[in-house]
């Protein structure tokens, strides 16, 4: 596997731990997602070393990262908002329906 699709990898699996991690906290959605963000962003700087060392402009490197990390604020935003809607769906779903 290239060094670029490792610490890309690495940046993943950064974001799912943090992600695991913080299910459940009484947050706002946003400023989770952030504190996610700013947590794993020195995983950003090994993408860009293995893609300097490719040769790849960094023009273009800056790009993708800014789109890697684009992409992952809105998986990230979605799956905290989802964690927080099923939880605050929860106690409304164990009362019972009034006749």
């Amino acid at each position: 596997m290239g060094v670029t699709q490792e610490a890309k990898l690495a940046y993943d699996r950064c974001l799912s731990e943090q992600l695991q991690a913080a299910i459940g906290k009484d947050t706002d959605s946003r400023a989770l997602t952030d504190l996610i963000l700013r947590t794993c962003e020195d995983r950003l700087s090994p993408i860009r070393t293995a893609l300097a060392g490719e040769k790849v402009p960094d023009g273009i490197i800056d790009r993708y990262l800014r789109q890697q990390r684009s992409r992952a604020a809105q998986a990230v935003l979605r799956e905290v908002m989802a964690s927080q809607a099923v939880r605050q769906s929860a106690p409304d779903a164990a009362t019972p329906a009034q006749p």
